[in-house]
């Protein structure tokens, strides 16, 4: 069961593929979305769109619920096989930790995200159902 999401967001540390973040340092002067994903396919979704969430001044952070080392090992294999490279850090969640501080179930989490904006205030959650679509939608509402 899934909580209510907090009005202010979270702050946490954690391993990233980036190496240590610190939500709060991480995010400064930027709104980001902060993504809950626990399945590949939203990922690989997910990378496709890094590049127009850039251009809205979105910044993105992708937390799951794997280790380090298959986060590690997951953006080894995209850059081997040539997909696109993961422009954004993956943060490793094994414990359901940093989803259960917003309000997500470890299963709940799998498609979720959170609009957190500079001032450290949670904007909007979006639930996410489909892999692709809903990314895309979800950055197209954007103004």
């Amino acid at each position: 069961m899934s909580r209510p999401t907090p009005r202010v967001a979270p702050n946490f540390v954690a391993l990233s593929t980036i190496g240590e973040i610190e939500l709060y340092a991480w995010l400064g002067s930027r709104t980001a979305l902060i993504a809950f994903c626990a399945d590949e396919a939203l990922l690989d979704a997910l990378s496709t769109l890094a590049e127009r969430a850039a251009e809205l001044g979105l910044a993105i952070l992708v937390v799951c619920g794997a280790s380090l080392q298959a986060l590690l090992q997951y953006a080894d294999r995209r850059r081997i096989q040539g997909a696109h490279a993961i422009e954004f850090p993956l943060i490793a969640d094994p414990e359901g930790v940093i989803a259960s501080a917003y309000g997500f179930s470890r299963i709940a989490c799998a498609a979720a995200v959170v609009e957190v904006g500079c001032d450290r205030t949670v904007r909007q959650v979006h639930r996410l159902t489909d892999a692709s679509g809903d990314w895309h939608a979800l950055l197209q509402r954007r103004p």
